[in-house]
């Protein structure tokens, strides 16, 4: 015969799902813990989430900096290349060029 006594006490298991109006995360697993503790667990985990979403934007708007940046440096890099090798001359016989090609059909 056994005694509720002798059983180790009984926990619920409690489920942290946590939705923010756009995303859920689910909890399967659960945790067993004591009622009263719940309260500060739950909120433990949602300041774990935000920072971890946090820290996604941060390194999301980091990485579009550098892209920015690489971007206008090459821009930079490949106009500088293209002032050196057209002087006014190179432009003129350009420009020359594309007027005349105008009036041709292709």
């Amino acid at each position: 015969m056994s005694s509720r006594l002798n059983e180790e006490p009984y926990m619920p298991r409690y489920y942290l799902h946590l939705r923010d109006g756009t995303d859920e995360v689910l909890d399967p697993e659960g945790l067993e813990m004591p009622p009263d503790a719940v309260p500060g667990i739950a909120l433990a985990a949602a300041r774990d989430c935000m920072a971890e979403d946090k820290i996604a934007a941060a390194e999301r708007s980091a990485v579009a900096e550098v892209r920015a940046r690489a971007a206008a440096a090459a821009a930079a890099a490949a106009a500088a290349l293209i002032a050196e090798a057209h002087d006014a001359d190179a432009d003129r016989a350009m420009v020359d060029q594309t007027i005349a090609g105008l009036g041709r059909t292709h």
